[in-house]
C-alpha cells in the first residue's frame, strides 16, 4: 500500500460532515422503509414483555435494549407512535450510527475522502444491515457498540499503544453486554492493523491483541455483576448456556449453505470483494485478515442455527464496517464502486422483499378494521407472540389490552378472583363507550388447550359466556364483542 505525504492526505481527507450526512440520510431512508414484519421471536418477546411491565429483565442477554426500548417509546410517542414505532426508531438510528461510526474510523486510519465516503455507503446499502434497520429487532440496535469498537480498533491500529488496546478492550466488552456474540469483533483488529501497519511489526499486532483479550475478558467477568449491582438487568453469561443447548441440537444441513447465507449473499459485494482481493499481492493480507475476523461468525452460526432457521448475517454484521473499510481501500475505480452500490442496494431490496406481515396477521388486521373500534377497545389478546400480539403492537399500540395466555396455569380460585376483576373492567368499559373484543383466534387456541390445561377450560368457559354478537371479519379471522356479566 503507498504512502501518502502529509500535505496529500489532509488535502483527500474526508471530512467529519461527510460521515454525518450520509448518517442522517440513511436513517431517514430506514425510517420511511420501517416495515410491520418480524424476523423471528426474540423481539416479538421483548416488546410484549416491555408493554406487559417486565421488559427490563425478559432477555437479559441483550443488556441495553429494553432500557433504549422506553427511550425509543417516549420519542415516537408525541407523534402518535406506539412501542413497535419506538423500536423501529431504535433500528434505523442504531444502524445509521454504524454508518457514521464506518466513517470516521475510516478517517482515522487516513482513508481518501472518496474511500471513507464509500466505506460508509457500503454499510449503509449493506442488505444484512439494511435489513436490520426497517425492522424492530436486536441487530440494529447493537451496531453503534460495534461501530465504538470499530473506531476505537482504528485509533490503536494508526498508534498502537498498550493504553489503545486496553481501550479496544474496553469497547469489545461493551459490545458484549450489547449481545455477546459481538465480542467476537475483536478479530477485526487484524485487519485493522494490516492496513496501516506493515507485517514487521507483529510484535505490536500480538501485544495489542493479547492485552485487548485480558481486558475483554476482565469485562465479561465484572461487567455483568456491576450492571446487576447499580440495577440493571443482565446476565449476558445465559448465552453460553443458549449456545450449548443448540450445539447439541441435532442438524444436517452443511457448512456451505450457513456461508452462503450468513455472510456471501447478505454482505454482497463486500464479500465477493474480499475474496477476489485475496489473490492481489497489494490487497492480499487485509483482505485474508478480514476473512480470518469472519470465520468464527460463520462456524458460530453453523453451531447456534438450526437447518431451517437463517439469521441473513446479523452475527457478521458486527465486523460490517471493518469488512467496509478494506474493500474501499483498495476498489478504487470509480465505476467498481458504482457498480458496487448498484448490487448492494439490490440485494437489499430484493431481501427486504420477504419482510411481509404473517397471513394470519393481516387476516386479524382485517377483522379488526372491520370491526370498526377503532383505537377505542379493550382486546383480550390471546397470546402476545401470535398473530393478535402482532397486530396488537404494529398497528394498534393505544388500546387497552389484556394478554390471557398469562391467566394460563393459575389455580382455580386465583383465576376465578382475576376474572371477577376483568368483569368488572368490562362493565366500566361498557359504561364509558369502549368495546371489549376477542377473536375467535384466540377461542379456537383455548378451545384447543382445555383437555390439557384446567385453567384453559375455565377460561375458555368464562370467555363463552361473555361472547357477543360478530362485530367484523377477515380472510378467516372473527372479531367477536366481549360483553360485560348481566
Amino acid at each position: 500500500m503507498s504512502q501518502r505525504t502529509p500535505s496529500h492526505a489532509a488535502r483527500t481527507s474526508s471530512p467529519p460532515v461527510d460521515g454525518v450526512a450520509i448518517a442522517v440520510v440513511a436513517l431517514a431512508v430506514y425510517l420511511c422503509l420501517g416495515r410491520y414484519a418480524w424476523h423471528g421471536i426474540d423481539t416479538l418477546a421483548l416488546l410484549n414483555a416491555h408493554c406487559l411491565g417486565r421488559g427490563d429483565g425478559q432477555n437479559a442477554r441483550y443488556t441495553f435494549y429494553a432500557p433504549l426500548l422506553h427511550v425509543g417509546q417516549a420519542l415516537v410517542a408525541p407523534f402518535g407512535g406506539g412501542v413497535y414505532r419506538g423500536a423501529l426508531l431504535l433500528s434505523a438510528a442504531g444502524v445509521a450510527l454504524g454508518v457514521w461510526f464506518t466513517h470516521a474510523a475510516a478517517r482515522t486510519l487516513a482513508a481518501t475522502r472518496g474511500a471513507a465516503l464509500f466505506a460508509a455507503l457500503l454499510v449503509a446499502t449493506m442488505p444484512a444491515t439494511t435489513y436490520f434497520a426497517v425492522l424492530a429487532e436486536v441487530p440494529g440496535v447493537v451496531l453503534p457498540f460495534c461501530g465504538l469498537g470499530w473506531l476505537c480498533m482504528a485509533r490503536w491500529a494508526k498508534r498502537p499503544t498498550l493504553g489503545g488496546a486496553v481501550v479496544v478492550g474496553s469497547s469489545l466488552s461493551l459490545a458484549f453486554l450489547a449481545h455477546p456474540l459481538a465480542a467476537m469483533m475483536g478479530m477485526a483488529m487484524l485487519p485493522m492493523f494490516a492496513l496501516v501497519q506493515p507485517a514487521q511489526r507483529w510484535r505490536d499486532l500480538a501485544a495489542g491483541t493479547s492485552s485487548a483479550l485480558a481486558v475483554l475478558i476482565l469485562g465479561m467477568l465484572l461487567l455483568p455483576m456491576l450492571a446487576r449491582g447499580l440495577g440493571g438487568a443482565t446476565d449476558a453469561a445465559t448465552s453460553f448456556d443458549f449456545f450449548l443447548r443448540r450445539w447439541a441440537a441435532p442438524r444436517s444441513g452443511g457448512f456451505g449453505g450457513i456461508v452462503a447465507r450468513e455472510w456471501l449473499v447478505p454482505f454482497l459485494p463486500v464479500s465477493v470483494a474480499l475474496l477476489v482481493l485475496t489473490v492481489r499481492r497489494r490487497s492480499a493480507r487485509a483482505a485474508l485478515c478480514t476473512l480470518a475476523a469472519t470465520v468464527p461468525f460463520l462456524i458460530v452460526s453453523s453451531l447456534l442455527l438450526l437447518d431451517s432457521e437463517c439469521e441473513w448475517g446479523a452475527y457478521a454484521t458486527a465486523i460490517a464496517g471493518p469488512s467496509a473499510i478494506v474493500v474501499a481501500t483498495y476498489v478504487r475505480a470509480i465505476w467498481l464502486r458504482g457498480v458496487s452500490l448498484v448490487v448492494s442496494t439490490t440485494t437489499a431490496i430484493v431481501l427486504g422483499l420477504g419482510l411481509q406481515e404473517t397471513p394470519g396477521a393481516l387476516a386479524t388486521a382485517a377483522a379488526i378494521e372491520a370491526a370498526g373500534c377503532g383505537h377505542s377497545m379493550l382486546w383480550l389478546v390471546g397470546d402476545g407472540a401470535g398473530p393478535d400480539g402482532q397486530v396488537w403492537l404494529t398497528r394498534y399500540p393505544g388500546c387497552g389490552f389484556v394478554v390471557l395466555a398469562s391467566f394460563l396455569g393459575r389455580p382455580a380460585a386465583k383465576l376465578a378472583g382475576d376474572l371477577a376483576a376483568l368483569d368488572g373492567t368490562i362493565a366500566r368499559n361498557a359504561a364509558n363507550g369502549v368495546t371489549t373484543i376477542v377473536t375467535s383466534t384466540t377461542l379456537d387456541t383455548l378451545r384447543s388447550l382445555v383437555e390439557a390445561l384446567p385453567s384453559a377450560r375455565q377460561l375458555y368457559e368464562w370467555l363463552a359466556a361473555r361472547r357477543g354478537p360478530a362485530l367484523g371479519s377477515g380472510d378467516g379471522v372473527v372479531v367477536y364483542a366481549v360483553l360485560p356479566p348481566s
